[in-house]
Order: C-alpha cells, then structure tokens, then sequence
C-alpha cells in the first residue's frame, strides 16, 4: 500500500532549509583596521574582529548542516515516491505519487564547512591608557584608519541579522510544510533537528546585531575621544606657549594661566580614555556563546 505522504510539500520544506542555508552562507571575513593607533582602539577592534571570525564560522557550519538537511528532505522524498510507485505498480494501478526530479539545485551547496567553534571567542583585556601626556594620546587616537571601516563592518552585521532572521523565517516555514506533508510522525528526529535550528537562527540574529552595536560604538567612542582630547597642534602649541612665558620674566601670569589650560586639558584626556575603555570593553564582549548549530 502508498504512503499518505504529500512529498511536493515535503519538497517545499527542503527548498525551505535550503533557502536557509544559502541567507546563512556569509562571506566576511576581512578585519576591520583599529580606528586609532593607540592600544585601546587596537584592543577594542581585536577583539571585535575575533568574535566576527567566530561567528562566521558558526554561520558557515549552519549553513552547511542546512544544506545537508534539505538534501536529506529531497531524498526522503524521493523515496517516498519511489515506495509510491512500486506499490501501484504492484497493485496494477497507476496511483502513488509521481517521481519528480529534484534540481540539482535544491540540495547542494558550497563545499564543506568546518565544525563551528567550541565556546566563546578569544576575548583580551582593554588597557586603561588613560595616565597618559595628552599630547601622545592625540597623536595615537588620529593615527589610525579612522571610523569609516568600522561603520562600514556595523552595516554589514545589520545586514547578516535581517537575513538570520530571514532564515529563521524559512526553517518556521519548512516545518509547517513538513507536519503538513505528513512525514513528521515518521521522522521525530527531523522536526527536533528543525526546532534546534530554529532557535539557533535567533541566538545568530541577536549575535550579529551585538556585533553590528560593537563595531558602531567602536566607531563612535573612538569619535568622541578624538574630539574630547583634541588635535596634537592644540597640545604643542600650548606647551611651547606655557615654555616661552615661564622663561619671560614677567610671564609668570600667562605661564600659571597655560599651565591651567594644559592641566585641564589632560584631566579632560584622563576621564576621556577611562571613558573609553570601559566603553570598549563592553562594546567587545558578545552576549553569550552559541550552541553547536542546527545539524
């Protein structure tokens, strides 16, 4: 006797989880240059560009395993059919479902991933550099390459967590498709696997747009600081002023006036960078680690 399987909704369901895994093959791996050349910029983007790695290659080795399901969900298919056929064939009839080819298409993807990341991203300290001359500070801070990849890497991350969810949307759907197709009931394995990755695409959505927030704020932290601790010119030219009024021997008010300035100006750069860093260690730090992913 036939199976009571609708395999072209079984067949939706696979071109479901496969939609799935080509939202989910991301390709970003370029790191994203520090924005200033001083160690907490550089600390802040290590950090950030270790944790885009590891989720990378979470979303790559989901992708894979989403590939490797609907593949499986085609030739559950396909077997269903073949069951099908034979049974009317046996019984003399023509019922039964007709085979139906499956595009090449609908179950291969790219080649092999590697096996995703076991526990959190490699995570280091960002240093307190805040003790240091102003006028070093301001040379290191506009030193580097700026915002601009940062907020170029943040738009791409905002990008990844609309197509997580996106594949989250798909993977619902591929389970509608395959209680409706009837096959559920005969692989409880499938619909648990299907469940699995369904959580696993929001804990990616949330994950990514962390990563989108870590790179922005990156960006604008290292903003703030530029412009709260100034332009080196602005630290020189104090210094030589405060110089050549301590050796004018009736400088001695200017020279308590520019040594104000400069105290002022290097206490604004302390709070500045201790600002900086506790803004950066935050910004870097991923909300939580990932299971496996949903094969």
């Amino acid at each position: 006797m036939g199976l009571d399987i609708d395999t072209s909704g079984l067949r939706r369901a696979g071109e479901l989880v496969h939609a799935a895994g080509e939202v989910l093959h991301q390709q970003l791996d370029a790191d994203a240059p520090p924005c200033g050349d001083d160690e907490v910029s550089k600390a802040l983007m290590d950090n950030l560009n270790a944790w885009q790695r590891w989720l990378v290659a979470h979303l790559k080795a989901g992708a894979q395993q989403a590939f490797s399901a609907a593949a499986g969900i085609h030739n559950a298919a396909g077997g269903f059919d073949t069951h099908d056929a034979a049974a009317a064939a046996a019984y003399g009839g023509a019922g039964g479902h007709a085979p139906v080819a499956t595009p090449a298409a609908a179950h291969s993807g790219p080649g092999a991933a590697g096996a995703a990341p076991t526990g959190p991203p490699a995570n280091s300290p960002v240093p307190d550099i805040s003790g240091r001359d102003g006028e070093k500070l301001a040379l290191a801070l506009h030193s580097g390459a700026g915002p601009a990849p940062a907020l170029a890497k943040a738009a791409q991350w905002e990008g990844v967590a609309a197509q997580a969810v996106t594949a989250h949307t798909a993977l619902t759907g591929a389970r509608t498709q395959l209680l409706a197709s009837g096959h559920a009931a005969l692989s409880a394995p499938l619909v648990t696997r299907l469940d699995r990755a369904i959580g696993w695409t929001q804990q990616v959505a949330t994950h990514a747009s962390a990563l989108a927030n870590g790179y922005s704020t990156a960006a604008g932290a290292h903003t703030t600081a530029t412009t709260a601790v100034g332009h080196p010119t602005v630290w020189r030219t104090t210094k030589t002023n405060l110089a050549e009024a301590r050796a004018d021997p009736f400088g001695a008010p200017r020279a308590q006036a520019y040594q104000a300035q400069l105290t002022g100006m290097q206490h604004t750069a302390r709070v500045t960078l201790t600002g900086y860093t506790t803004t950066g260690t935050a910004a870097s730090t991923p909300p939580s680690t990932l299971p496996p992913g949903p094969g």
